[in-house]
Protein backbone atom coordinates (compact mmCIF):
# COMPACT_ATOMS: atom_id res chain seq x y z
CA UNK A 1 0.00 0.00 0.00
CA UNK A 2 3.07 2.47 0.88
CA UNK A 3 4.52 2.25 -2.42
CA UNK A 4 1.68 2.15 -4.25
CA UNK A 5 0.70 5.42 -2.66
CA UNK A 6 4.13 7.19 -2.90
CA UNK A 7 4.54 6.27 -7.09
CA UNK A 8 1.04 8.20 -7.24
CA UNK A 9 1.72 11.91 -8.36
CA UNK A 10 0.35 14.42 -10.40
CA UNK A 11 2.64 17.20 -11.66
CA UNK A 12 2.12 20.16 -13.87
CA UNK A 13 4.01 23.71 -14.90
CA UNK A 14 2.89 26.27 -17.41
CA UNK A 15 4.17 27.22 -20.40
CA UNK A 16 6.84 29.93 -18.86
CA UNK A 17 7.73 27.59 -15.56
CA UNK A 18 11.37 28.67 -14.47
CA UNK A 19 12.48 27.40 -11.14
CA UNK A 20 14.38 30.97 -10.68
CA UNK A 21 11.29 32.90 -11.19
CA UNK A 22 9.44 31.08 -8.16
CA UNK A 23 8.93 33.28 -5.88
CA UNK A 24 6.40 31.40 -3.26
CA UNK A 25 5.27 28.34 -2.36
CA UNK A 26 1.95 27.04 -1.29
CA UNK A 27 1.73 23.59 0.52
CA UNK A 28 -1.55 22.04 1.17
CA UNK A 29 -0.88 19.08 3.65
CA UNK A 30 -3.89 16.25 3.95
CA UNK A 31 -4.01 13.21 5.53
CA UNK A 32 -2.41 11.58 3.08
CA UNK A 33 -1.18 13.71 -0.24
CA UNK A 34 -0.29 17.27 -0.45
CA UNK A 35 -0.93 19.85 -2.75
CA UNK A 36 2.03 22.08 -3.59
CA UNK A 37 1.40 25.61 -5.55
CA UNK A 38 4.71 27.81 -6.78
CA UNK A 39 4.04 31.27 -7.44
CA UNK A 40 5.68 33.89 -9.56
CA UNK A 41 6.41 37.57 -8.47
CA UNK A 42 2.94 38.78 -9.80
CA UNK A 43 1.90 35.61 -7.24
CA UNK A 44 0.55 33.84 -10.46
CA UNK A 45 -0.05 29.89 -10.26
CA UNK A 46 3.07 28.37 -12.68
CA UNK A 47 3.67 24.93 -11.37
CA UNK A 48 1.59 22.47 -9.18
CA UNK A 49 2.41 19.07 -7.90
CA UNK A 50 0.20 16.44 -6.28
CA UNK A 51 1.75 13.32 -4.46
CA UNK A 52 0.60 10.88 -2.28
CA UNK A 53 2.10 9.71 1.51
CA UNK A 54 1.70 6.84 3.83
CA UNK A 55 3.07 8.27 7.09
CA UNK A 56 5.11 10.84 8.60
CA UNK A 57 8.51 8.95 7.29
CA UNK A 58 6.70 8.99 3.69
CA UNK A 59 5.87 12.08 3.70
CA UNK A 60 9.36 13.28 4.90
CA UNK A 61 11.33 11.36 2.13
CA UNK A 62 8.62 12.22 -1.03
CA UNK A 63 9.26 16.12 0.26
CA UNK A 64 12.96 15.70 0.02
CA UNK A 65 12.75 14.76 -2.94
CA UNK A 66 10.26 17.26 -4.18
CA UNK A 67 12.17 19.93 -6.38
CA UNK A 68 9.72 22.79 -5.61
CA UNK A 69 9.13 22.17 -2.00
CA UNK A 70 13.06 22.52 -1.41
CA UNK A 71 13.37 25.97 -3.55
CA UNK A 72 14.52 28.38 -1.18
CA UNK A 73 11.58 31.04 -1.03
CA UNK A 74 8.60 31.62 1.21
CA UNK A 75 6.12 28.90 1.84
CA UNK A 76 2.98 28.93 3.25
CA UNK A 77 1.78 25.65 4.90
CA UNK A 78 -2.04 24.65 5.44
CA UNK A 79 -2.88 21.64 7.50
CA UNK A 80 -5.88 19.91 7.27
CA UNK A 81 -6.60 18.52 10.38
CA UNK A 82 -8.80 18.68 13.55
CA UNK A 83 -6.46 20.03 16.35
CA UNK A 84 -7.75 23.68 16.08
CA UNK A 85 -9.58 26.66 17.87
CA UNK A 86 -11.45 29.84 17.24
CA UNK A 87 -10.59 32.54 19.52
CA UNK A 88 -12.20 35.68 19.67
CA UNK A 89 -9.43 38.66 18.48
CA UNK A 90 -10.57 40.83 22.04
CA UNK A 91 -9.65 37.74 24.12
CA UNK A 92 -6.60 36.42 22.44
CA UNK A 93 -3.30 35.87 23.70
CA UNK A 94 -0.34 34.46 22.43
CA UNK A 95 0.88 33.10 25.70
CA UNK A 96 -2.11 31.12 25.92
CA UNK A 97 -2.21 28.97 22.63
CA UNK A 98 -1.72 25.69 24.41
CA UNK A 99 -4.37 26.59 26.43
CA UNK A 100 -6.93 27.15 24.06
CA UNK A 101 -5.80 24.36 22.06
CA UNK A 102 -6.21 21.85 25.66
CA UNK A 103 -10.53 22.20 24.55
CA UNK A 104 -9.86 20.31 21.12
CA UNK A 105 -7.60 18.06 21.81
CA UNK A 106 -5.13 16.88 24.87
CA UNK A 107 -2.10 18.90 25.78
CA UNK A 108 1.26 17.60 24.62
CA UNK A 109 4.56 18.81 25.66
CA UNK A 110 5.64 17.59 22.41
CA UNK A 111 3.98 20.01 19.84
CA UNK A 112 4.47 22.98 17.74
CA UNK A 113 1.55 25.50 17.98
CA UNK A 114 0.52 28.25 15.62
CA UNK A 115 -2.25 30.65 14.53
CA UNK A 116 -3.59 33.20 12.16
CA UNK A 117 -5.51 35.83 12.58
CA UNK A 118 -8.52 36.78 9.90
CA UNK A 119 -11.65 39.54 10.12
CA UNK A 120 -9.09 42.41 10.33
CA UNK A 121 -7.88 40.73 13.90
CA UNK A 122 -11.65 40.00 15.14
CA UNK A 123 -10.90 36.18 15.24
CA UNK A 124 -7.48 33.75 15.47
CA UNK A 125 -7.39 30.01 14.22
CA UNK A 126 -5.03 28.77 16.06
CA UNK A 127 -3.83 24.85 15.37
CA UNK A 128 -1.15 22.69 16.65
CA UNK A 129 1.38 19.67 14.95
CA UNK A 130 3.97 17.38 16.33
CA UNK A 131 7.39 18.55 16.34
CA UNK A 132 8.28 15.80 14.06
CA UNK A 133 6.14 17.03 11.67
CA UNK A 134 7.09 20.14 12.01
CA UNK A 135 10.44 20.00 11.30
CA UNK A 136 9.40 17.69 8.37
CA UNK A 137 7.71 20.93 6.73
CA UNK A 138 10.22 23.75 8.28
CA UNK A 139 13.93 22.27 8.38
CA UNK A 140 16.32 24.42 6.08
CA UNK A 141 13.63 26.93 5.52
CA UNK A 142 14.03 30.66 6.74
CA UNK A 143 10.57 31.93 5.88
CA UNK A 144 7.99 29.28 6.66
CA UNK A 145 4.17 30.41 7.62
CA UNK A 146 2.03 27.80 9.13
CA UNK A 147 -1.70 28.08 8.87
CA UNK A 148 -4.88 25.48 9.62
CA UNK A 149 -7.15 24.49 6.51
CA UNK A 150 -9.62 26.62 7.51
CA UNK A 151 -8.27 29.65 7.35
CA UNK A 152 -9.22 30.36 3.72
CA UNK A 153 -12.31 29.29 3.99
CA UNK A 154 -13.36 31.56 6.77
CA UNK A 155 -11.65 34.36 5.83
CA UNK A 156 -13.23 33.96 2.52
CA UNK A 157 -16.76 33.85 4.39
CA UNK A 158 -16.44 36.62 6.78
CA UNK A 159 -15.27 38.84 4.46
CA UNK A 160 -18.77 39.37 2.86
CA UNK A 161 -20.48 38.40 6.21
CA UNK A 162 -22.49 41.85 5.92
CA UNK A 163 -24.11 40.86 3.08
CA UNK A 164 -26.06 37.58 4.44
CA UNK A 165 -29.45 36.69 5.54
CA UNK A 166 -30.02 36.64 9.23
CA UNK A 167 -30.05 32.94 8.39
CA UNK A 168 -27.08 31.18 6.44
CA UNK A 169 -25.15 28.15 6.25
CA UNK A 170 -22.12 27.30 4.19
CA UNK A 171 -20.50 24.12 3.96
CA UNK A 172 -17.11 23.15 2.24
CA UNK A 173 -16.65 19.56 0.79
CA UNK A 174 -13.33 17.49 0.47
CA UNK A 175 -12.45 14.04 0.81
CA UNK A 176 -14.96 12.51 3.22
CA UNK A 177 -14.60 15.45 5.52
CA UNK A 178 -16.33 19.06 5.55
CA UNK A 179 -15.92 22.59 6.97
CA UNK A 180 -19.41 24.00 8.14
CA UNK A 181 -19.96 27.91 9.26
CA UNK A 182 -23.20 29.02 10.16
CA UNK A 183 -23.58 32.95 10.65
CA UNK A 184 -26.96 34.22 12.23
CA UNK A 185 -27.49 38.15 11.56
CA UNK A 186 -24.69 38.53 10.08
CA UNK A 187 -22.22 37.22 12.77
CA UNK A 188 -20.32 33.97 12.55
CA UNK A 189 -22.10 31.40 14.90
CA UNK A 190 -20.84 27.96 14.48
CA UNK A 191 -18.02 26.41 13.00
CA UNK A 192 -16.81 22.92 13.16
CA UNK A 193 -15.03 20.48 10.95
CA UNK A 194 -16.80 16.88 10.47
CA UNK A 195 -15.98 13.51 8.72
CA UNK A 196 -18.67 12.56 6.59
CA UNK A 197 -19.22 9.18 5.06
CA UNK A 198 -22.44 10.26 3.08
CA UNK A 199 -24.78 12.67 2.05
CA UNK A 200 -27.51 11.65 4.41
CA UNK A 201 -24.32 11.90 7.56
CA UNK A 202 -24.33 15.63 6.21
CA UNK A 203 -27.97 16.37 6.17
CA UNK A 204 -27.57 15.36 10.10
CA UNK A 205 -24.89 17.64 11.29
CA UNK A 206 -26.91 20.80 8.84
CA UNK A 207 -30.37 19.69 10.96
CA UNK A 208 -28.25 19.43 14.15
CA UNK A 209 -26.32 22.60 13.45
CA UNK A 210 -30.32 24.10 12.25
CA UNK A 211 -31.65 23.18 15.92
CA UNK A 212 -29.15 24.30 18.17
CA UNK A 213 -29.31 28.11 16.02
CA UNK A 214 -32.97 27.66 16.01
CA UNK A 215 -32.84 28.36 12.24
CA UNK A 216 -35.89 27.45 10.26
CA UNK A 217 -34.88 25.46 6.90
CA UNK A 218 -37.63 27.34 4.94
CA UNK A 219 -35.61 30.39 5.26
CA UNK A 220 -32.24 29.64 5.89
CA UNK A 221 -30.25 29.98 2.56
CA UNK A 222 -27.56 26.70 2.38
CA UNK A 223 -24.54 26.96 0.18
CA UNK A 224 -22.64 24.18 -0.62
CA UNK A 225 -18.87 24.49 -2.03
CA UNK A 226 -16.56 21.64 -3.14
CA UNK A 227 -16.60 18.04 -4.23
CA UNK A 228 -20.32 18.06 -3.76
CA UNK A 229 -20.44 15.58 -6.86
CA UNK A 230 -18.83 13.05 -4.79
CA UNK A 231 -21.51 12.67 -2.71
CA UNK A 232 -24.28 12.84 -5.41
CA UNK A 233 -25.00 16.48 -3.96
CA UNK A 234 -27.24 17.83 -6.77
CA UNK A 235 -30.24 21.22 -6.76
CA UNK A 236 -32.54 18.12 -6.99
CA UNK A 237 -31.41 16.76 -3.69
CA UNK A 238 -31.02 20.11 -1.87
CA UNK A 239 -34.36 21.57 -2.70
CA UNK A 240 -35.86 18.63 -1.20
CA UNK A 241 -34.88 20.11 2.46
CA UNK A 242 -33.93 23.65 2.07
CA UNK A 243 -36.19 26.02 0.36
CA UNK A 244 -32.71 28.62 -0.64
CA UNK A 245 -30.46 25.86 -1.52
CA UNK A 246 -27.25 26.35 -3.93
CA UNK A 247 -24.67 24.86 -5.36
CA UNK A 248 -21.19 27.15 -6.05
CA UNK A 249 -17.28 27.38 -6.30
CA UNK A 250 -15.86 30.40 -4.64
CA UNK A 251 -14.76 33.15 -6.50
CA UNK A 252 -11.72 33.24 -7.87
CA UNK A 253 -8.35 35.22 -6.36
CA UNK A 254 -6.05 32.59 -7.64
CA UNK A 255 -4.35 33.70 -11.00
CA UNK A 256 -2.70 30.79 -13.03
CA UNK A 257 -0.25 30.88 -16.34
CA UNK A 258 -1.22 29.18 -19.49
CA UNK A 259 -0.48 25.35 -18.65
CA UNK A 260 -1.91 25.19 -15.14
CA UNK A 261 -5.31 26.77 -15.43
CA UNK A 262 -6.96 23.33 -15.94
CA UNK A 263 -6.85 22.82 -12.05
CA UNK A 264 -9.47 25.50 -11.76
CA UNK A 265 -11.70 22.66 -12.72
CA UNK A 266 -10.89 21.13 -9.10
CA UNK A 267 -13.37 21.32 -6.89
CA UNK A 268 -10.37 22.23 -4.06
CA UNK A 269 -11.03 25.40 -2.37
CA UNK A 270 -7.83 27.04 -2.63
CA UNK A 271 -8.24 26.03 -6.37
CA UNK A 272 -9.79 29.05 -6.20
CA UNK A 273 -9.54 31.17 -3.50
CA UNK A 274 -6.70 31.41 -1.19
CA UNK A 275 -6.04 33.47 2.62
CA UNK A 276 -3.37 35.88 2.07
Amino acid sequence: MANSLENIQENKYSDKFDTNLVSSLSLLLFEEKYILFAKDGNEAITAIHQKFFSDYASLKDVLQRDKLFNLQVPAKILIYDENFALIPGVLFDINQLSTYLSFAQDPSTSQADYFSSIDSNNLYIAGAISLSLHEILTKGRQKAKIHHGSTSFLAYLLKDKSTYLNQEIFIYLRDKHCFIAAFKNNQLANFNTYAIESKESLLNYSFGILSQLNFDRKYCKVTVMGDYLALNIDQDFGNKYFKNFVLTQPKQNQKYLSGVEVFLNSPLFEAHWEYN
